[in-house]
Parts: structure tokens; C-alpha cells; sequence
């Protein structure tokens, strides 16, 4: 049985609610501040959820392969801490991929985050 994928908007930006279970997120706008708030409150839902803070990578759109995010999505740390793998400035990385990213979201890894 397929994992329903749930979607949540609101107009209210401060209103985000994450369940710390997210596989993949896209965050936009022009707003930097609200996306970092954004950003904050998912590494903490991930926390309260996992038990444990998530060991975040971040990486620049223009100069990461598709490859290299997939390689550290499923990637086993030694450690077995959550992952949390953002990639900035995502715009044309995710046009460039758009067909690979939805195939992955529609089966991703469950003991990491994809956030774009």
C-alpha cells in the first residue's frame, strides 16, 4: 500500500506545523527569514519525533549533482541519526530534475528529509 502523501497550506506563514516524519519538503518565497522559521521548526519536529536532533548537510543548488543529494539521502550514518539534507538556492536544480525529484518523492527514504 502506497504512503499517502499529505500536503497542509495556510496562508497564516507562522502557522507551520510539521509531524517531524516529512520525507520532502519544498519551502519558497522571497520571504529568507520565514524560510529559515520554516526550516527551524521542521528540525525540531524531526527531533520530538526521532528522539534525537538531525544531522543536517547543506548543499548549493548550482553546484550539487542529483547524484550527490540521492548518494547522501541514503547514505547510513554510523550513527543512525536522522538526516535532515537541504539544498539552497534550489530553483534551477530542481527544474534540471524536476522528473527524478518526483519519482523520489513518490517513494523516498523515511529515515531522511529532502528539503528544497
Amino acid at each position: 500500500m502506497a504512503k499517502k502523501r499529505s500536503t497542509s497550506r495556510s496562508t497564516d506563514p507562522f502557522a507551520m506545523q510539521f509531524k517531524g516524519d516529512e520525507c520532502f519538503c519544498i519551502f519558497h518565497g522571497k520571504e529568507q527569514f520565514l524560510k529559515e522559521e520554516a526550516t527551524r521548526k521542521l528540525k525540531a519536529a524531526i527531533e520530538q519525533n526521532k528522539g534525537e536532533a538531525p544531522e543536517v548537510y547543506q548543499y548549493d543548488g548550482e553546484n550539487i549533482s542529483l547524484a550527490d543529494v540521492f548518494d547522501e539521502l541514503r547514505g547510513v550514518g554510523l550513527m543512525m541519526q536522522p538526516k535532515l539534507v537541504i539544498v539552497n538556492q534550489a530553483d534551477q536544480f530542481t527544474k534540471k530534475h524536476r522528473d527524478a525529484l518526483e519519482r523520489y518523492s513518490d517513494q523516498p527514504e523515511t529515515s531522511a528529509t529532502l528539503l528544497l
